[in-house]
């Protein structure tokens, strides 16, 4: 052969050879490939309301994840491995779901002697830095309950307030009117302080998009797809949608209210008051959350306690 030829061989197994490495690196797949859920550790100490002593033996279940957990004697439970879960941030869509800077969990501790304890919502931030939860249950032969019914307790935190302005800065740039084709409405009454009504203000369902504007009584209506608002992240399906209700109007501190529940086939309402805005650089906002349905709740104790 001659030296041209060579060359030509050469270049040609060349080729040959860095194909089939390529095609081989693509296929291989490493540890670093596969998505591994993210987590957070989360330590939960329990103390009795009254007397402030820790409480030990306190049964703990994060609810969605496996495990039961113990407390010591100190009250405190070992470190717990918690999935970084934005599902409840998941409806107001894939923006504001990556702008939430935590995950959330619920959280069911039980004692025998005292009330059950249902914490709903507790931010868990990812790293190797423990969330720490401090929980206080009451004792159920104490004088002060003997006049409260409710064999448990709960809390619902709110999110951050960095992504709360992120979602009224949502409502704010949804620029057309729309009420929604939903079967019932929610009715909304927008008053100052004075219980005057306030005309001009927008009344805004986030997660579905939704916009009214209040007329001269200060009346409004938005008709939510409840399809949209139900809740299904819990073993216990609730019968009630949820709805988010956020309430603007310029010169005013904007109002947010949480888990508004609708029910299928009945109408809404509702008043909501504003407060006057006394700095315009930079605007807080008033929250409420709506409490969890109590016989949902309940069951929800009922069903982790079972499996627990």
């Amino acid at each position: 052969m001659t030296n041209r030829k060579w060359v030509y061989l050469y270049l040609i197994l060349l080729i040959f050879i860095i194909l089939i490495s390529g095609c081989t690196k693509k296929t291989v797949k490493t540890d670093a490939d596969k998505q591994v859920t993210p987590k957070g550790k989360l330590v939960v100490t329990v103390i009795d309301k009254e007397s402030k002593k820790p409480v030990d033996s306190a049964g703990i279940t994060i609810l969605g994840n496996d495990g039961f957990y113990k407390t010591d004697e100190k009250g405190r439970s070992p470190i717990i491995n918690v999935d970084i879960n934005k599902d409840i941030y998941k409806k107001y869509g894939e923006v504001l779901t990556k702008k939430a800077s935590s995950g959330s969990c619920s959280i069911l501790v039980t004692k025998e002697g005292y009330k059950d304890f249902i914490y709903f919502n507790k931010a868990v931030y990812q790293g190797e830095a423990s969330n720490t939860l401090k929980i206080e249950m009451a004792n159920v032969n104490t004088k002060s309950q003997e006049k409260n019914d409710m064999d448990y307790t709960t809390f619902i935190e709110a999110p951050h307030s960095l992504w709360v302005q992120d979602l009224i800065m949502k409502c704010q740039d949804i620029k057309d009117v729309n009420q929604g084709k939903g079967q019932n409405q929610i009715l909304i009454n927008i008053l100052d302080e004075k219980a005057k009504p306030i005309e001009g203000a927008f009344a805004v369902i986030p997660e579905q998009d939704l916009k009214v504007k209040s007329d001269k009584e200060g009346k409004c209506a938005l008709k939510p797809d409840l399809s949209k608002a139900m809740n299904n992240m819990y073993t216990v399906k609730k019968e009630k949608g949820e709805v988010t209700i956020i309430v603007l109007k310029e010169g005013y501190v904007p109002f947010v209210l949480l888990d508004k529940p609708v029910e299928m086939g009945k109408d809404a309402s509702i008043d909501i008051k504003l407060k006057p805005s006394k700095n315009k650089d930079r605007e807080d906002y008033l929250m409420n959350i709506e409490p969890y349905d109590g016989e949902w709740v309940k069951k929800i104790i009922e069903a982790y306690k079972t499996g627990s």
